[in-house]
């Protein structure tokens, strides 16, 4: 579980596509919604390849995410 200034570094880092922050978030959450993922495909090769265009568009929209709407993930 990642605490509130590691959390909020990370929301920090996310909106101004801050160098690393990505390789910072794959290492927090990767594993969750990797077993999200894969419980929903049910296929571990679809699974990450999802999990790879998760991220791709994760840093895509970096800029459009309000934590006012929602969270990230604390796991």
């Amino acid at each position: 579980m990642i605490n509130q200034e590691t959390y909020q570094s990370l929301v920090h880092g996310l909106r101004s596509k801050e160098k690393g922050i990505i390789s910072r978030l794959y290492d927090h959450y990767a594993d969750a919604l990797y077993g999200i993922i894969l419980r929903i495909v049910k296929n571990e090769s679809v699974a990450q390849e999802i999990l790879q265009l998760t991220f791709v568009k994760i840093w895509q929209n970096s800029e459009k995410y309000d934590p006012s709407k929602g969270r990230l993930l604390l796991g």
